[in-house]
């Protein structure tokens, strides 16, 4: 299912804000959402994460891994119309650690995290081939 164009809009905005002017970022992002009545919380939920990416040929052939996320602390809340709260939570009970910014944006109720390793269970969907010097999609019949 697509998010609506409102919420693929903030899902751009927190990943510009979770991406160094200085150091870049390599590999994408991986996007959970849900609707108000399709979680716990009762808001719109964005969950974001680093993507993870794989090594196709030359020694390290197969190993897979991320970019670190570098959250703009300043910049992420800019991403709500208002912002109720905004908090750091490590992970206790077996969840991740993980950035929360609750608040509005255009009158919907919305939360928004921001993790610091990929989702469990995510596949790369992008992978760095050496032999060819560069990025491409992974292609599931030609690389499976």
């Amino acid at each position: 299912m697509t998010p609506p164009d409102w919420l693929e809009s903030l899902m751009h905005e927190v990943c510009r804000a979770c991406v160094s002017e200085v150091r870049g970022r390599m590999s994408g992002f991986s996007f959970r959402w849900a609707e108000p009545d399709g979680n716990p919380l009762g808001t719109w939920l964005l969950q974001i994460a680093p993507a993870v990416v794989e090594v196709a040929g030359g020694r390290e052939d197969g190993a897979t891994g991320y970019d670190g996320v570098d959250a703009d602390l300043l910049a992420l809340p800019g991403c709500l119309d208002a912002v109720e709260s905004f908090a750091y939570d490590p992970g206790l009970g077996g969840e991740e650690p993980h950035l929360t910014l609750d608040g509005t944006l255009g009158g919907r109720q919305v939360t928004v995290e921001v993790y610091f390793e990929p989702f469990e269970g995510d596949d790369p969907q992008t992978i760095f081939d050496v032999n060819l010097g560069g990025w491409r999609e992974k292609e599931p019949d030609r690389d499976e």
